[in-house]
């Protein structure tokens, strides 16, 4: 079936007007707006650790709760945000430190690996009725804090990492094991850390851009660190941030293209910004004055996404058991948190689409006067555009970055916006509706390049387009572009911004 041509009219006539009105609208962030349900877990001290995944293998997001009792109660999702009554699903092991929520075997249902206290991580396979069954058990060390689910040797079969220590007395790092067709697990690696306390938080990301996860990290203690993977399985020594952080996560969230490092300290978010290369940015810590939330003792993980359907990163936490949310600006920064919904008392968050509407809702694990899982749904329209690749730098220079702003509704504006190219260079917009990925001048050019649209950088070294899209689009439609510089400073003679890529409501 051929693709509907998308024309964006872009002239000297309208091209001021319509730029100035889209940019005014788009500085004023609107808030988060959401819809609160909630589901008591009767019978627990508190509730637990949450995660979230589709356990029973009908494309819904489920949750998992890990309560106090070492019990395990499972809510599965219906597709429209709400949930049917728990499920209790016996862990069979005790006692239980965390669990997350992954299909390790590749057969649609998420299984469940529990952290023990006794030194373990128990795999289970998911039954496919919110029930699991014991699979393995796997030997981590000394207090194991989580673990994650993810691929580090590039053999498209998951592997297992779990953060370890507990006491200064006790060795302290990453034990990883090799997932198998199976789904079990094999080959096991462990990686001591130089940290100042036993390590809790992993965040897995490819941080150098050479194709192979590595792991952000920090320890009780707060050192921030990262761990480079060497695409077998086994990771580096441990290379600490210059700051410390309470918590460790990765998200894009200047939309460059290459994860960055996240982390709370005590006067507010740090954002390492990734680079594709081992080092990173300047570090942007944000906001001033203080920020108003921290992760808890337990819990050393934001909850990352886009909260107020602006395209931007937004990180949420609590503080005290206070729901807070810092809305970001897409640099890098954060907005002085706010606080929503006081009558939750709020201690593990996750981040997820649960209604399968594109918007990025949150579930809660609360523990106060009631216990309960508490599911915010995400009530702002999805933003259309993300970055999909990263560009190419010049050489010690930052890589032009492409942005997009506009609702990709008929007849409503398009702007466009490129930062940190070459002063007054001869540029092309590519613009196609298909993603190529073909290697191109030191880069890679990642639109089918139907249309051409040939630029001169302004001085500053980018440009401001702006257009409106047509009618008759069908919902789904697909857009992406990405722009191309001569520099002489490039590889070969050119650098190139990430791709944006543009999905029509």
């Amino acid at each position: 079936m051929a693709t509907p041509a998308f024309v964006l009219r872009f002239g000297p006539a309208v091209l001021c007007s319509v730029f100035v009105t889209a940019s005014s609208l788009l500085s004023q962030a609107q808030p988060p707006l959401f819809e609160l349900a909630t589901y008591p877990v009767p019978g627990v001290n508190y509730v637990g650790d949450v995660d979230v995944a589709d356990v029973d293998g009908d494309g819904v997001v489920d949750i998992g709760v890990l309560v106090s009792s070492n019990g395990y109660r499972v809510l599965l999702g219906r597709g429209d945000g709400s949930f049917f009554p728990l499920l209790d699903s016996p862990p069979g092991v005790s006692p239980i430190w965390k669990a997350t929520l992954a299909d390790i075997d590749g057969d649609g249902l998420a299984d469940r690996l529990l952290v023990g206290v006794s030194f373990n991580v128990y795999v289970q396979r998911s039954l496919g009725n919110g029930q699991f069954v014991a699979s393995g058990v796997y030997p981590i060390g000394c207090g194991p804090w989580e673990v994650h689910v993810v691929d580090l040797n590039g053999d498209s079969w998951l592997d297992l990492a779990a953060s370890f220590g507990e006491t200064p007395t006790c060795s302290t790092g990453i034990t990883t094991y090799l997932g198998q067709p199976n789904g079990l697990f094999d080959d096991k690696f462990t990686q001591f850390a130089q940290v100042n306390s036993y390590m809790t938080a992993l965040a897995p990301a490819d941080l150098d851009g050479d194709g192979d996860l590595d792991l952000a990290g920090t320890s009780f203690g707060g050192t921030l660190c990262r761990f480079m993977g060497a695409g077998d399985g086994t990771l580096g020594l441990t290379i600490a941030f210059p700051t410390l952080g309470l918590s460790a996560d990765c998200a894009d969230v200047d939309a460059d293209g290459w994860p960055d490092v996240v982390s709370v300290l005590s006067t507010g978010v740090q954002v390492y910004r990734g680079t594709g290369q081992e080092s990173f940015a300047p570090l942007i810590v944000s906001p001033e004055p203080p920020a108003q939330f921290s992760t808890g003792s337990q819990d050393q993980h934001l909850a990352l996404g886009d909260f107020n359907g602006d395209g931007h990163v937004d990180a949420a936490g609590a503080k005290n058991g206070q729901l807070m949310i810092s809305l970001g600006t897409g640099s890098g920064a954060f907005e002085p948190a706010t606080a929503l919904f006081p009558e939750l008392v709020v201690w593990w968050l996750r981040a997820a689409d649960v209604d399968d509407d594109g918007s990025t809702d949150l579930v809660l694990g609360c523990s106060g006067a009631v216990d309960e899982v508490g599911v915010l749904l995400n009530l702002r329209p999805a933003w259309p555009w993300s970055t999909v690749a990263p560009g190419l730098a010049a050489i010690g220079l930052f890589v032009p970055k492409l942005s997009a702003a506009g609702t990709l509704l008929a007849g409503d504006p398009v702007t466009l916006t490129l930062e940190n190219g070459a002063a007054g260079a001869p540029a092309v917009l590519v613009v196609g509706p298909d993603r190529i990925n073909v290697p191109f001048k030191g880069g890679v050019l990642v639109p089918s390049p139907t249309l051409l649209l040939p630029l001169v950088l302004e001085p500053a070294g980018g440009f401001q387009l702006a257009g409106s899209v047509p009618a008759g689009l069908p919902s789904g439609s697909v857009l992406y572009l990405q722009a191309w510089i001569v520099d002489a400073q490039g590889p070969v003679g050119f650098t190139s911004s990430n791709a944006v890529q543009g999905t029509v409501p």
